[in-house]
């Protein structure tokens, strides 16, 4: 029967081991690391905890490079907004950080220059009606020999210049924003208003500026009132889900990097959370002073985790020939310099108690939000993932005799 000795806290300390095993090599016992006790808690204590483990799996992803970087906009999805003509800002739609959806209004411009484009589109119109008229009436009476084919031939021109301007006069409404429904709406009026049915006031001089792709306005320039031309950039607007990442290399790092390559990205902003991408361009060109390679990295952020211009470290994900125990950082705790896990192990036949033995480490590479274990695991062991640091607390606290924990 195994007695134990209560204390307030009621934490038992049983020793994880009765020494170094034999071997045949000489014993440096000034390295050999130091012998811990093992811990075992009470369930509902180890549950108050937030003791979580997680059986140690193995990994063939290597850390071959560790690139700093930069996260930047996606380029291909993002938008500047510039109105095409002078005018004065009527209303503003938009404001820094809406979401907006593709086509959505952005701006209300009071142009004058698009009052009269669309003054020379409805003056076209009937012209171009009467031009085509007038050749389909020639077509006829030349084809009875009734005209002269200097005269059909001028009535041909006369129809033909008419639409190349029609055309051009709407295509620079579509140019200002107008699609194809405005466009015969505006038509529509005018009919009207030849007919009587309306006033003949059917060019309006407010212009909407739209936004041309959906995403986030991160950039606003326009205050109410204020007059700007073609030259002023009044919005900024792009799809934060998708954004770029650009990695610096050194020259003697590039063998092993390609086109496509696979990346894991680590910043502050994702703590321990990680982010994969890949590699889409690789620069031809060698900045001349830092002498590195720029690498564009696209990547998937639907949940906000990465922030544009912030600092990031780029991990390329390699494979290793000899698979690896691997384990969450967190699980990876430190006494006196020497790293360690704890691995949970069988209670004894009769003890509802979880224990937690110190097992020493030798860690490698951190890949993937995961460290690499070199030696003193083994595949399917179960090691304490999160609140490790709690146990290595008690540890200290309760390191001169035996501890049960309640």
């Amino acid at each position: 029967m195994r007695s134990w000795l209560w204390l307030p806290l009621a934490l038992v300390l049983v020793s994880c081991g009765s020494g170094p095993p034999a071997t045949d090599e000489p014993v440096h016992t000034a390295a050999a690391p130091a012998v811990h006790q093992d811990l075992h808690l009470a369930p509902e204590l180890a549950e108050r905890w937030g003791i979580v483990t997680v059986p140690v799996a193995l990994s063939d992803l290597a850390a071959d490079e560790v690139l700093p970087g930069v996260v930047t906009l996606d380029q291909d999805r993002t938008a500047l907004i510039s109105p095409l003509l002078s005018g004065q800002i009527a209303a503003v739609q938009a404001d820094l950080g809406d979401v907006v959806a593709a086509g959505q209004p952005l701006l209300t411009l009071n142009a004058p220059e698009f009052t009269r484009a669309q003054s020379d589109f409805l003056d076209l119109l009937p012209r171009a009606s009467l031009a085509r008229r007038e050749y389909e009436r020639a077509q006829a009476l030349f084809a009875e020999q009734a005209l002269e084919e200097r005269e059909f031939l001028r009535r041909q021109s006369e129809f033909e210049g008419l639409v190349t301007e029609l055309g051009a006069a709407e295509s620079l409404l579509h140019a200002f924003g107008l699609d194809h429904d405005r466009i015969e709406e505006i038509k529509a009026r005018c009919r009207d208003a030849l007919t009587g049915g309306q006033d003949c006031e059917v060019a309006g001089s407010l212009l909407v500026l739209h936004a041309p792709i959906a995403g986030t306005v991160i950039q606003r320039e326009a205050v109410l009132g204020e007059n700007v031309g073609p030259e002023r950039l009044l919005f900024t607007i792009t799809d934060l889900t998708r954004l770029w990442v650009l990695l610096d290399a050194y020259e003697d790092q590039l063998a092993g990097i390609r086109v496509g390559s696979g990346v894991v990205i680590h910043g502050e902003t994702l703590g321990e959370e990680r982010i994969e991408g890949h590699i889409t361009w690789i620069s031809d060109v060698v900045d001349e002073r830092l002498r590195t390679v720029r690498l564009r990295v696209a990547v998937r952020d639907p949940g906000g985790r990465l922030r544009p211009n912030t600092f990031v470290t780029g991990h390329l994900q390699g494979r290793s020939a000899r698979p690896l125990p691997a384990v969450p950082e967190e699980a990876v705790q430190y006494l006196e310099g020497e790293p360690f896990v704890f691995v949970q192990e069988p209670s004894e036949p009769g003890e509802d108690h979880r224990v937690f033995a110190v097992r020493h480490i030798r860690p490698g590479a951190l890949v993937a939000g995961r460290r690499l274990v070199l030696e003193g695991l083994e595949a399917g062991e179960v090691v304490v993932a999160r609140g490790a640091f709690t146990l290595k607390a008690e540890l200290t606290k309760s390191a001169g005799g035996h501890d049960h924990v309640h």
